[in-house]
């Protein structure tokens, strides 16, 4: 084979890849733009609200909210620890897991004919079972100190 002539060679561009020369001149002289990406005008991108959407189930309609931050508070409280089944919202995921075990899950009557116990506990890490919500109740109250009467106000504990 012969050699080619270091003019009509390939020479090393700026990326490690090789490019002819011709094909540097020629995108040279037509005045494009030496980048592959558009550039944005800033003065259109600034002028212009940010444009946060929300449009997951259930909404009807799409949501717009002001700010990013707006759009992670609608975004944990109607869309995390959310039942797919009912819709209800849960505080966190433990929660959302008794929920459907309790209410959604078919075995759970088989279980609880049977005589297995299957309310647990509301505590993270009581693993106590019940075989009825009225004991699982009585249990948080003895063991772990929850109020006899939820959600009381101060004002319906006052004497007469």
């Amino acid at each position: 084979m012969a050699k080619r002539s270091r003019e009509t060679s390939l020479s090393p561009s700026a990326d490690g890849l090789s490019t002819s020369k011709m094909d540097q001149s020629n995108s040279d002289s037509e005045g494009a733009p030496s980048t592959k990406f558009a550039q944005i005008d800033d003065e259109t991108a600034s002028t212009l609200p940010p444009r946060v959407t929300c449009s997951l189930p259930p909404h009807r309609q799409v949501l717009e909210f002001q700010t990013y931050q707006e759009h992670e508070i609608h975004y944990a409280k109607e869309h995390t620890n959310r039942c797919s089944s009912c819709g209800k919202n849960f505080p966190s995921a433990r929660f959302l897991g008794l929920h459907i075990d309790e209410h959604h899950n078919p075995l759970r009557e088989e279980l609880a004919l049977k005589g297995d116990k299957t309310y647990s506990c509301f505590v993270d890490d009581c693993d106590r079972r019940c075989s009825t919500p009225q004991k699982r109740r009585r249990h948080m109250i003895d063991k772990h100190g929850f109020p006899k009467v939820p959600f009381a106000s101060t004002a319906d504990n006052q004497p007469d």
